[in-house]
C-alpha cells in the first residue's frame, strides 16, 4: 500500500503547504510605523519634519503609506497649516492631502511630486484638535526617508500633536 502523496516534498498536501507559505509571507511584510510621543510646533513659514514619522523605504519597492497628524493652531480664524512630504527619488508618486480647519469644513488636494506643498484654509478655533492626513503611493528607485512636514504662515503656531502617526506597507 502506498502513502498518500508520496513522493510529494509536503507529505501532508500542498495546499496546507502553500497555506504556511503565505502566513510566512505576510508575516515577513510588516508595516513600517511611526508614532509621536510628544507635541512638535513650528511657528515658521519654513517646512520642518514631522519627527519620529519617518519612514525608511527600499530602493526599486512600491510602497503604500498613510500619515494620520491631529493638529492645533493658535488664533482664532488665523495659523493656517502648510504640508508638504519629502522622500527619495521615485518612479511614481501618486498622494492625497486632506485637511480639517473646522468641525465642518476641510479642503483635498492630490500631489504627484515631493516638495509639493499645501496650505490649508486657516483653523476656526485656537487649540482645538484638527485632523490632517496624506495617504498615497509611491514607487521607489532609490532608498531614502518617506517623512511629512509642515509650517505656519510665520506668524502663528500650529502644533502636530502626541498621538500622530505614519505607516507604510510594501506592495507586493
Amino acid at each position: 500500500m502506498a502513502l498518500p502523496n508520496q513522493g510529494d516534498p509536503a507529505p501532508w498536501g500542498t495546499d496546507l503547504r502553500n497555506y504556511i507559505l503565505a502566513i510566512e509571507a505576510a508575516k515577513a511584510n510588516k508595516p513600517l510605523v511611526g508614532s509621536k510621543t510628544g507635541d512638535q510646533s513650528n511657528a515658521t513659514s519654513t517646512l520642518a519634519d514631522v519627527t519620529s514619522l519617518g519612514l525608511s523605504l527600499a530602493a526599486t519597492s512600491t510602497y503604500d503609506f498613510d500619515f494620520y497628524l491631529p493638529y492645533t493652531g493658535d488664533t482664532n480664524s488665523n495659523a493656517p497649516v502648510t504640508l508638504s512630504l519629502s522622500g527619495p527619488t521615485n518612479t511614481f508618486l501618486g498622494y492625497f492631502i486632506y485637511v480639517q480647519s473646522s468641525a465642518s469644513a476641510k479642503t483635498e488636494v492630490t500631489r504627484t511630486a515631493f516638495a509639493s506643498s499645501f496650505t490649508g484654509a486657516a483653523v476656526t478655533t485656537a487649540g482645538t484638535i484638527y485632523v490632517a492626513r496624506m495617504f498615497g503611493r509611491v514607487t521607489t528607485n532609490a532608498s531614502g526617508t518617506l517623512v511629512p512636514q509642515f509650517a505656519g504662515d510665520g506668524t502663528h503656531t500650529n502644533v502636530i500633536k502626541a498621538g500622530a502617526w505614519s505607516s507604510a506597507r510594501l506592495v507586493v
